[in-house]
């Protein structure tokens, strides 16, 4: 009798033994199952829910949607980053972060969600928008400061410092925030002031100047960014992707002007400055002369008396000459529409007259030139003067005094030769000779 009861106490004992060691062991699995919500993801735990959780075997995950299918979806799992699938059914219940079914497909790749699912088939229950989270969309990413690993919106800094997930456009993923580039357009969602899932939506475009005759202008792009020219040539200028009013001004050129220029993602707008046109500006000069006739010249090229001229922009001389007048010259510069007023100095009376007197001694030591008229019957006979030949009659030549000998040759008829006289006395300026025929 005292044996059976010792070994009953045995028996008991190491059923007791074997009961807290089962104990130990599902509170170890509870653990490892268990996810932890990261920094400003409070949730309930309460020890009821535990108990169902753990009855039920469903568990709760925060993380990142990374993957979608037709019947199911990946997650970046908040707790030990890693990924894994999730399956879904007719009875999985899909909802927005205040708690309204919402379908699936509205749920994009990169949202931030809780999920209740069984761990053994990971089969999902539940899976609702996180309650806390947030959504930007469209912004720029010149506004990220790379230096504070942030980005202002508003009064509002929110940091990358806890970014899971980057994406571009293509859904690929990327490796860090630095390869937002300025003028990307960006989404960011997250959960506080945190950043956890980052997609660049549209890469930024560019808008690139070439053949720029001059350096000393500026680039304007929709009226609000400025440009100097001596930092855009041939660079490639980031813009977001999308409709720009471009401006192009050099100076001393026409404007170059662009309405509705199309900047596509990661492509390049190209602008050629060298079709640009030189500006030309209207110059009048007034020459106060006494209305004489003058004759005037721009840097050398001779102007029309009471016209304008086109001139570009620069540095000129101006020269101006009137008989009875001093010689007028002027420098000048160009950079408008512009009038200059030239007033002329008339001679002194000493230098009037030095100047009849050499115009005389000029036109003294220059011989005399005549006009003088051949015809032939009939006509059409080549003329020759001292042997060279002058033309066909009817013919007027100029000659100066002397002693010249005309011939005159006609097909069928003599050749006839004869001199002739130009002298002031006894001038005779047209001569008519009768032309023998051969028989």
């Amino acid at each position: 009798m005292k044996g059976n009861k010792t070994l009953v106490t045995a028996i008991i004992g190491t059923a007791i033994f074997m009961l807290l060691g089962l104990m130990v062991i599902i509170f170890v699995g509870i653990g490892r199952f268990a996810d932890k919500a990261p920094d400003g993801m409070a949730y309930d735990s309460t020890p009821e829910m535990q108990i169902q959780d753990m009855i039920g075997f469903q568990m709760d995950i925060y993380g990142i949607i990374t993957g979608k299918g037709n019947t199911g979806f990946r997650i970046l799992n908040f707790s030990n980053d890693q990924e894994m699938d999730i399956v879904m059914d007719g009875a999985t219940t899909i909802l927005d972060k205040y708690e309204g079914p919402i379908p699936f497909s509205t749920i994009d790749v990169g949202e931030i969600v809780q999920i209740l699912y069984e761990p053994e088939s990971r089969k999902a229950h539940e899976i609702k928008i996180h309650p806390d989270s947030w959504f930007r969309d469209g912004l720029n990413g010149n506004n990220v400061d790379f230096i504070t690993n942030s980005i202002t919106i508003g009064l509002q800094t929110y940091t990358f410092n806890k970014v899971k997930y980057i994406i571009d456009s293509e859904y690929s993923q990327l490796p860090n925030v630095l390869h937002i580039k300025p003028y990307d357009t960006i989404d960011i969602k997250g959960i506080g002031e945190d950043i956890y899932s980052v997609q660049i939506t549209q890469q930024a475009g560019y808008i690139s100047v070439n053949n720029l005759p001059s350096h000393l202008g500026r680039l304007e792009i929709n009226r609000q960014r400025q440009l100097p020219l001596s930092e855009v040539d041939g660079q490639h200028i980031p813009v977001q992707a999308g409709m720009y009013s471009i401006a192009l001004y050099i100076d001393g050129y026409e404007p170059i002007i662009i309405e509705d220029a199309e900047v596509a993602a990661g492509q390049v707008y190209y602008i050629n400055a060298s079709t640009a046109n030189v500006t030309e500006y209207n110059v009048t000069v007034k020459v106060n002369n006494n209305n004489a006739p003058y004759t005037m010249t721009i840097n050398g090229m001779p102007y029309d008396a009471g016209f304008s001229a086109a001139l570009q922009k620069g540095d000129y001389t101006l020269r101006i000459l009137s008989d009875g007048f001093e010689p007028y010259e002027k420098e000048f510069s160009v950079s408008g529409d512009r009038v200059i007023t030239a007033t002329l100095q008339a001679h002194s009376e000493e230098v009037r007259m030095a100047i009849e007197q050499e115009i005389a001694a000029i036109e003294a030591a220059t011989p005399h030139k005549y006009s003088v008229d051949f015809e032939t019957s009939p006509s059409g006979a080549k003329v020759f003067i001292d042997g060279e030949y002058m033309g066909m009659t009817p013919l007027s030549c100029s000659l100066g005094q002397g002693i010249y000998k005309a011939e005159f040759e006609l097909e069928g008829y003599e050749r006839y030769s004869t001199p002739i006289v130009i002298e002031t006395e006894n001038l005779q300026l047209r001569y008519l000779y009768i032309l023998t025929p051969l028989f």
